[in-house]
């Protein structure tokens, strides 16, 4: 075992590790970040006591990211040409307006991107490359964005190359299969039970807790209207063979 002081012995959370060269980093839900080198206590890299730290990621010798349960990425940074210089705090990224655990994050080989994975199963990428000002990191989802959580509602278009899908998170989202993107989305009041493409692709129905919709899918959006309040909770729904 490795002391780790200042620690303490109560220190709780499930430690994450990364490992460059010779250098072993630990952190821990604390907020704390300690760098073990020769397997003896070096120094404290970060203390945050807000925050519970989940994940981190040493891009290279000289960039750090650390992830936290808002949603939120903290880059460090060191001076390459001083590989004993101290961490500092260069910015701080929030990847989603909605709070998710930062569980796991990589870079690519070039250092110039992480991608991080959130625990609500969406995906992001940030430009990490070293700029004039760190507030100019680009951050996107490659993917176009997925359900965070169980998809209740499936079906294709006959005449597009699109899948339409509704989950427990109440969105609804059109996908393009061919180009492999996220075409359309839309956030409910309510969670939607089950969806139907029209075959010409212009038009849903989507079954809600206390209604069906009727929608048109419009360029930038997907609007309701004509509802049906007869029918509730609708578990299963599709156009006839000749709709118009």
């Amino acid at each position: 075992p490795i002391p780790c002081v200042p620690w303490q012995s109560q220190t709780s959370g499930q430690y994450q590790r990364r490992v460059h060269g010779n250098i072993l980093l630990l952190g821990n839900t604390r907020g704390e970040i300690v760098s073990i080198k020769d397997q003896t206590f070096d120094e404290t890299v970060l203390s945050i006591p807000s925050q519970q730290i989940h994940s981190l990621c040493a891009v290279n010798s000289y960039t750090l990211a650390v992830g936290f349960e808002d949603a939120s990425i903290l880059l460090m940074r060191r001076n390459p040409e001083q590989p004993d210089s101290q961490w500092v705090r260069a910015t701080t990224v929030y990847l989603s307006e909605r709070k998710s655990v930062v569980r796991n994050m990589a870079a690519d080989p070039s250092s110039e991107h992480l991608m991080c994975l959130l625990t609500n199963q969406q995906i992001y990428t940030v430009d990490i490359r070293e700029k004039s000002t760190d507030d100019d990191l680009a951050v996107t989802q490659p993917f176009g964005g997925f359900h965070s959580g169980e998809v209740t509602g499936l079906d294709t278009c006959i005449r597009k190359p699109l899948i339409v899908t509704c989950g427990i998170d109440r969105s609804v989202r059109v996908w393009n299969y061919v180009d492999k993107d996220l075409e359309l989305m839309k956030y409910f009041q309510e969670e939607a039970y089950s969806i139907a493409f029209h075959p010409s692709g212009n038009k849903v129905v989507v079954g809600f807790a206390d209604k069906l919709k009727l929608m048109n899918i419009l360029m930038d959006d997907i609007r309701a209207y004509k509802e049906f309040h007869i029918i509730r909770a609708c578990r299963e729904c599709q156009f006839s063979k000749r709709s118009r």
